[in-house]
């Protein structure tokens, strides 16, 4: 029987919020590492600080094919928190990234859910 447990995203290890500094895939930040040997739903959300601008946030979900692991939402600024992902499922040790069209505007939460 699976077991589930709730659990904090690696990029940020304590539950706070990772500013997505990057602005191209390349150099995207890292916000979630799956653990060897589970799976884990992961739950994020977003909040854009800009005043002014909508900001594009990227995510790269599980790998680095664009199209195929980019999830592509633009959020409007000072808008409140907006869900990006989900719940989707990611097996073990695959990696969730992001980047942003403006750097240190974009907040990204979450948590995942780890199945065992």
């Amino acid at each position: 029987m699976a077991v589930y447990t709730k659990e904090f995203l690696t990029g940020t290890g304590n539950g706070t919020g990772l500013k997505v500094t990057s602005t191209t895939a390349a150099g995207a930040d890292t916000v979630h590492t799956v653990p060897a040997s589970v799976k884990d739903e992961v739950w994020l959300y977003a909040t854009n600080d800009d005043s002014a601008s909508d900001v594009t946030l990227t995510v790269l979900f599980g790998g680095t094919d664009n199209p195929d692991d980019f999830t592509h939402i633009s959020i409007s600024p000072r808008r409140g928190v907006v869900t990006v992902i989900p719940g989707f499922v990611l097996g073990a040790g695959l990696v969730v990234k992001a980047y942003a069209s403006s750097a240190n505007k974009i907040l990204v939460h979450g948590f995942v859910n780890r199945i065992t």
